[in-house]
């Protein structure tokens, strides 16, 4: 027989809302895969534009969501720690709890069955063929590009701070580097960087 505490710990411990993209039917793609070979598969900019939105949407709304579970896990947490947890209270309060995973586990959902839709069906059997033998640890910017960004956003920084320092606003910068994270988001690292460039290139003329 499982104790409270060892039922709340299998419970924080395996989240249900999390599934693994191995979980889901090789028909729909998660949206950083299809971002990932979007240059091999022949993604438009509208179509990659799309799925920037879509997970930028989702991801706003699961934020929401996922307060919402911990506000009910808390509350479930404050049952289980009672001398005497009432059997009926707790399943009322795992039903809620399970309401608001399987409301992030559909919104994940839907948002997959969204970049499908968008996704021809010759774009979709391409990129199934490139998934064969994808290792998912792949996807984001070579090390090398990785690095190089970081110094110029670590440089872009400590200029941005020496500019406020001696009292220059640093906002028309600030417009420019706005640019960058929709960018990455579309894995256009190369067009990131030269955002970042142009940035750097500011901090001596920054009007």
């Amino acid at each position: 027989m499982k104790t409270k505490a060892t039922l709340l710990a299998f419970l924080l411990a395996a989240p249900l809302w999390c599934i693994a993209a191995s979980s889901y039917p090789e028909q729909v793609f998660q949206p950083e895969i299809v971002i990932y070979f979007g240059d091999k598969i022949g993604l438009t900019d509208e179509q990659r534009e799309f799925i920037v939105s879509e997970v930028t949407t989702a991801k706003d709304s699961a934020r929401e969501d996922k307060y919402r579970l911990n506000v009910e896990m808390a509350k479930l947490r404050r049952l289980l720690d009672k001398t005497i947890t009432g059997e009926e209270e707790a399943e009322k309060q795992i039903k809620r709890l399970f309401e608001v995973e399987n409301a992030l586990k559909m919104a994940n959902l839907k948002l997959l069955i969204r970049v499908k839709n968008q996704l021809s069906v010759e774009q979709r059997k391409q990129l199934r063929e490139l998934m064969k033998d994808f290792n998912p640890k792949k996807i984001g910017p070579s090390e090398e590009v990785e690095k190089r960004l970081q110094a110029k956003i670590e440089k872009l920084k400590k200029g941005m701070r020496e500019m406020v320092e001696i009292g220059v606003n640093p906002e028309n910068i600030s417009k420019v580097t706005a640019k960058f994270q929709p960018l990455i988001n579309a894995a256009k690292y190369k067009e990131a960087e030269e955002v970042l460039d142009q940035a750097i290139k500011m901090l001596d003329d920054p009007f």
